[in-house]
Order: C-alpha cells, then structure tokens, then sequence
C-alpha cells in the first residue's frame, strides 16, 4: 500500500507557501445568451489573501467597477469567491459581442497579487431557419438530360455557425460535397449557404423514389454547435421534378 504525504515548512500554515496568491475561473471563456442573465464566479487562492475583485475592461482599456459583483464568506482559510451577474444584449462587448473582465486578489501583508482574464460571450444559439431552407430542381441549359439541383440551408446564430453538406446514400447526391459554393449574410446574426450540382435526370427520378419510398437516405445540411456540443441538420426532400 502506498501513501502520500504532503511536506510543508513549519511556518507554512496552509496547502500554500507564505505571500502565495492566485486567481481561477472554471473557464477562460462563457457564452452567455442575449437577452439572459448569466451568473459567473472567481476565487482566489493563497495563504493570507485579504483582497479580491473583478472589474470589467472596456474597449479602451479601463477597467470598470462591477455593481453586481458580491464576495462569498470564507470557505477555507485560504480562499475567496466573487460572484457577479451579467446581462447580454444585442450591443454588448467588442464586434464580435465580447466582454472582458479581470479577476484579481491580493495579499496586502506580504505584498503579492495575481490576475486572470475572463471572456463573455453573448451569443444567439445556432439554429436552421428551417421555413428558408429548400431544394430547387430546375432544367439545366447546357443538356437536355441533366437537371440543376440548388440546395439552400438558412442558419442563425452568434457567432455564424459553420455549414455543410451531405449528400446521403442515394446515387444522384453522392457528389454533393461537403462545403458550401457561397454563404450570404442575409440580416443580423443570419446567413444562407448554398450549394448547387447538376445531376442526370434519371438518376435524380431513381433517387426521389428511393428516398421517398425510404431505400436510401435525404440529402441534408448540418453543423455543429460547439457551444452545446450538438450537431443539427435539415433534411431536403426533393419534390419539384421537372
């Protein structure tokens, strides 16, 4: 059996070497929802911390008080906890609705401190627009036997997500591809990604019958959202056949 066992100097009454300070969030980063508000906390580390705050840093640099930030008695002698609210809206942050804020704690007797920076998000939660997402069949003019197939997946969120393609299981979509011909930023926080093949007109026929008669798997569009670390997709269902 094997034991451990923890070896401090004397004159060192905490887990903690004297003067010792330091800050720890449980994140370096949160979202938080526009329109929410969202609780976060920071504590503070050391054998004689006697300070700790957090203010926030605006965009030119300033650091301002935070009004809701409240400091949690002592859980241990050698810890601090601060706990602030935050709203998100629209306007908040930086261009990419980034907000800061420094975490700092002191030891006034020996002289130490420690800082660390903390990044919120506001964000609008990815999601498909699903009554703008379609499939378009139309002729194609360079050959009687081909047919144009556009397909348009509408997204929203902060920040964009990013969006693919997959052609399922059926002949006709196997070369859709993966990445999107162009994305159009169609209003705020929302975008369209298209993708556009051309496909021989009785393969596109055989695929609509095994896709409807469900031998083979719709062509849809996709991401991920790291945020929740879920994936969502919108399944096309080619219906115009012309």
């Amino acid at each position: 059996m094997t034991k451990h066992v923890i070896v401090r100097p004397s004159t060192q009454s905490t887990f903690f070497p004297i003067g010792s300070v330091a800050t720890k969030s449980k994140k370096d980063s949160y979202p938080c929802s526009i329109g929410a508000r969202c609780g976060f906390t920071c504590n503070a580390y050391g054998d004689s911390i006697t300070k700790i705050e957090i203010k926030e840093i605006s965009p030119n640099g300033t650091q301002i008080t935070v009004p809701s930030a409240k400091i949690h008695p002592y859980r241990a002698p050698y810890m601090l906890e601060i706990y602030w609210v935050f709203e998100a809206k629209e306007d908040t942050g930086d261009a990419n609705g980034i907000t800061k804020f420094v975490c700092s704690a002191s030891d006034d007797i020996h002289g130490t401190q420690a800082a660390n920076v903390i990044e919120i998000h506001a964000v609008v939660y990815p999601s498909i627009i699903f009554d703008k997402s379609y499939v378009q069949v139309e002729s194609d003019q360079n050959s009687v036997t081909m047919r144009k197939v556009t397909f348009v997946c509408a997204v929203r969120g902060r920040p964009l997500p990013t969006v693919t393609f997959r052609g399922g299981d059926s002949v006709a979509f196997r070369n859709l591809g993966s990445e999107p011909d162009n994305v159009i930023i169609t209003g705020k926080d929302e975008a369209v990604a298209t993708k556009v093949i051309a496909v021989d007109v009785d393969l596109l026929f055989e695929s609509i019958i095994m896709i409807e008669d469900e031998n083979a798997v719709a062509p849809y569009c996709r991401f991920y959202d790291h945020l929740t670390s879920s994936s969502y997709k919108n399944t096309f269902y080619v219906e115009m056949y012309n």
